[in-house]
């Protein structure tokens, strides 16, 4: 007896031992085979105690860790966490199952982190850039070590830069071809601003920018008439339509809009040099001038001739109040202006 009790700890141990690793692999057998005769010989013991109270819930954690396993070689490795989870829960000093729960986890997240990958390039390849970096920014946050997300991320921000330009380049080609000019220049300086050495916009600029400007002084003329009174303002529209028709030469089959403010320009022009009989009447006692053509003299009634536009009339006179009468000279109407000084000033 002395001799069985000097082994009893020792034997104890070993049977522990044994039936920790019964339950470790599995081994539902061997652990129920160990687990009554164990607790006989040590019932005081808490490790043994803690040990034999997990052998009945072996059954269900093989059926979870089987069924773990038949998701994972399916793909589905949420399910296999998940099923090991529960396993886990169920008896949470499993070892091994703790091993393979921390695999299952590893492979889970390598998966969704290779699914946001390709679902970003995937996207990427459809010009969809917003979902795109979305996906890879969902990836580097899956594992933000991974140098994959980083040099996705680049090759996006290329795309869409270049994808940017061609889009840039496309208007423009599109807003010329209406010959909107000042928007195709602000188009292809956009483009630049992307990248400065885009050859084709450069070029595209240098023909759109004259274009935009000539338009815009042809405009002008149209808007404007009445300035072309002044013979420097005349002078420089004339010089602008000069401009306007040998740029319509070199483009008369494309350039309609063109062929439009130019026929507009000259008939301003030619309106703005045609003389027109102006009838001025007064009293013949006041001093009549039209500022910037001739000073009249005192006339009871006199016919200049005037280019269409607007003038000023000055009256003045001895001991009365001037008159500065504005008007328009046109075609269509009776270009009468009667200018006269009446209020006397008292002193």
């Amino acid at each position: 007896m002395n001799g069985l009790e000097a082994r009893l700890s020792d034997e104890i141990d070993s049977r522990l031992a044994l039936l920790l690793d019964a339950i470790e692999s599995g081994d539902e057998a061997t652990a129920s085979a160990i687990g009554p005769l164990l607790s006989q010989m040590a019932p005081d013991s808490d490790a043994v105690f803690d040990a034999v109270e997990r052998v009945p819930l072996m059954p269900a954690i093989t059926e979870l860790e089987t069924a773990a396993k038949a998701s994972a070689e399916q793909g589905r490795l949420s399910m296999a966490v998940s099923q090991v989870d529960e396993a886990l829960r169920i008896d949470p000093a499993h070892q091994r199952l703790a091993k393979v729960a921390r695999q299952y986890k590893s492979a889970l997240t390598q998966q969704r982190f290779e699914d946001a990958m390709t679902k970003g390039f995937a996207l990427l390849s459809d010009n969809d850039f917003a979902g795109a970096r979305a996906s890879f920014q969902s990836a580097r946050n899956i594992l933000p070590a991974a140098d994959g997300p980083k040099a996705a991320l680049a090759q996006l921000e290329e795309a869409e830069t270049l994808s940017r330009l061609n889009d840039l380049l496309s208007q423009a080609a599109d807003l010329a071809a209406k010959e909107q000019w000042a928007k195709t220049v602000e188009v292809l300086e956009a483009a630049l601003a992307i990248d400065v050495s885009l050859v084709e916009a450069s070029d595209g600029l240098n023909q759109a920018r004259p274009l935009a400007e000539l338009f815009a002084k042809l405009d002008t003329i149209v808007e404007q008439q009445a300035r072309l009174v002044d013979p420097v303002v005349l002078s420089e529209a004339q010089l602008s339509l000069s401009e306007a028709d040998a740029a319509l030469a070199a483009s008369a089959q494309t350039s309609p809009v063109l062929k439009d403010k130019v026929e507009a320009v000259r008939s301003a022009v030619a309106t703005a040099s045609t003389p027109l009989p102006v009838v001025i009447t007064s009293d013949g006692l006041t001093e009549i001038t039209i500022k910037r053509v001739a000073r009249l003299g005192t006339v009871s009634s006199r016919t200049v001739s005037l280019r269409p536009g607007q003038y000023q009339f000055l009256g003045s006179r001895d001991g009365y109040r001037d008159v500065l009468i504005t008007a328009s000279i046109n075609a269509t109407s009776d270009n009468r202006i009667d200018v006269r000084c009446e209020e006397a000033i008292i002193r």
